[in-house]
């Protein structure tokens, strides 16, 4: 009964009621918004969690570099300048100092400044459908065999068979012309299958040059680098006499899901710093694909 009284006096009192009605007011607004502010969170943290990452060597055997700066693109012909090309070895030079390049006639000092900066170079020559500069390629590579002794090996082609444009009748004159004058390993580089499929490329060659890239095949992230030494066992066990060295392999940043795979820098991250761990102390010969990533 005094409760009862205590509380209706309290309930009469104009000013506890203005702040009974004023808490009212604030309170449920404030756990409705805190909830909310919850779900955000736990979204958030599905989708961004933290992972738990293998630690990588700090030196890397190598990386595939093509040069072109963050606004630019072969496909709209924007080269990069000489200091922008300098500028990217500099800061590959405390990490590696290997480097596989895929053409001759674009951007072609490339070759002087890794040379002054002391990078050995897969070099290369690219080709499509065009004879005439299939030609020069070939023309341009042969002279900076000839000039820079630090170009150790050369590559002729690129996925040239994967994209078809041209047979292996008409790429292997390529590979042949430019055996008999380098005095250097000649390859073409393709994917794993190209290769398996192939067995008459490998008689043109005096190494495969192979391009690992699981996450065009839909391969999952968490499985990726275990598929990627399968296939490559399997070229070594159809190959036995041949040096094999990846001349791509790597992860995206971004792009499209293809099948179970998924383009992001988690992804990315997590696939190069377990394929580093596991190759450290085993005698892969690989380059990493990208150097620098290029949205194009």
């Amino acid at each position: 009964y005094r409760y009862t009284v205590e509380k209706t006096a309290k309930l009469r009192n104009p000013l506890w009621s203005t702040m009974h009605q004023l808490i009212k007011r604030l309170v449920f607004p404030f756990l409705f918004a805190a909830l909310i502010a919850l779900a955000h969170f736990g979204i958030w943290a599905f989708t961004n969690h933290t992972l738990q990452l293998l630690d990588a060597p700090p030196i890397v055997r190598g990386f595939a570099y093509s040069g072109y700066q963050k606004d630019q693109s072969p496909l709209e012909r924007e080269f990069p300048s000489t200091a922008e090309l300098a500028r990217d070895l500099k800061l590959l030079d405390p990490l590696t100092n290997r480097i596989r390049l895929y053409g001759s006639l674009d951007y072609s000092e490339i070759t002087a400044l890794a040379s002054k900066l002391k990078f050995k170079v897969i070099a290369g020559a690219w080709i499509n459908q065009d004879k005439v500069m299939n030609a020069r390629e070939v023309d341009a590579l042969e002279e900076k065999i000839k000039f820079y002794p630090n170009i150790e090996r050369a590559i002729v082609g690129n996925e040239v068979l994967l994209r078809k444009d041209l047979t292996l009748e008409q790429l292997t004159p390529y590979l042949d012309e430019v055996r008999k004058t380098a005095g250097i390993p000649i390859s073409t580089a393709e994917p794993w299958h190209v290769w398996l499929k192939n067995p008459e490329l490998v008689k043109h060659v005096d190494f495969i040059a192979v391009h690992l890239l699981p996450y065009h095949e839909g391969v999952p992230v968490e499985a990726a680098v275990d598929y990627a030494m399968q296939r490559y066992n399997e070229l070594m066990n159809a190959y036995p006499r041949k040096k094999i060295i990846i001349t791509e392999i790597g992860w995206p940043s971004r792009g499209p899901d293809i099948g179970a795979a998924r383009a992001s820098e988690i992804n990315q991250a997590r696939f190069i710093r377990e394929f580093l761990a596991k190759t450290a102390y085993q005698n892969y010969d690989y380059y990493l694909m990208e150097a620098i990533d290029q949205p194009w």
